[in-house]
């Protein structure tokens, strides 16, 4: 599903990369995440003050790939 999501974003030329967040823990959702082929980009704060990972993919990963 992720694959596909990424797929139909990059079909868009406006498109240059496709971010995620993820909740701080390494879990199912983040092994989905790098079997897609994105990469951890850093930690940040949501709006409630949560801490959340933050994974992107680029046009320019997607299509080495």
């Amino acid at each position: 599903m992720a694959e596909g999501l990424i797929r139909f974003a990059f079909g868009h030329s406006y498109v240059h990369r496709v971010i995620a967040h993820t909740e701080e823990e390494y879990n199912a959702s983040v092994k989905i995440l790098q079997k897609a082929g994105m990469r951890f980009v850093g930690t940040f704060k949501n709006k409630e003050g949560e801490d959340l990972w933050e994974w992107e993919i680029t046009r320019n990963h997607y299509q080495e790939k």
